[in-house]
């Protein structure tokens, strides 16, 4: 359905090829995007852990971050709808409300993941409630059959 979706609704001018398409793609943004991301991720794996906050490296990275962000939002500007995120999608209430839930459905399940896995472990049972660790296998098994 999606095939015959696709062919009835070509426009008149696609006659490029796979190659004319591949070259089409937004390849600066692709880098650009990649940049900003590994600017960004590098120093909140750093940050307090291999470097400190202060090391002028990971202060740095944020504002390469920033930097890159900010050319990446001009050539997306710049490229209009043929860019990697047309900026047009950032006006757009049901993508931004997806994108929001989706951010805190994934945060909450985290953070209930990290509760749970504190909260039932054999080390919290065996100094907070005098339990051995079967103790705190079986509490665990008993909530997640409970819960699931």
């Amino acid at each position: 359905m999606t095939a015959s979706y696709t062919a009835l609704n070509r426009p008149s001018n696609f006659e490029s090829t796979v190659l004319q398409r591949f070259i089409d793609l937004d390849w600066i943004g692709t880098f650009l995007c990649l940049g900003m991301t590994v600017s960004l991720l590098l120093p909140l794996q750093w940050g307090g852990n291999i470097k400190a906050w202060k090391d002028p490296i990971v202060i740095a990275l944020f504002c390469v971050f920033v930097a890159v962000l900010g050319i990446f939002l001009l050539w997306q500007w710049y490229k209009g709808k043929a860019a990697l995120l047309p900026l047009f999608l950032l006006k757009r209430r049901t993508q931004i409300g997806c994108c929001l839930e989706s951010f805190w459905l994934l945060l909450m399940t985290l953070i209930g993941t990290f509760v749970v896995k504190f909260k039932f472990s054999p080390v919290h049972f065996d100094k907070n409630r005098h339990v051995c660790s079967c103790g705190s296998f079986r509490c665990l098994l008993s909530s997640s059959v409970l819960s699931g």
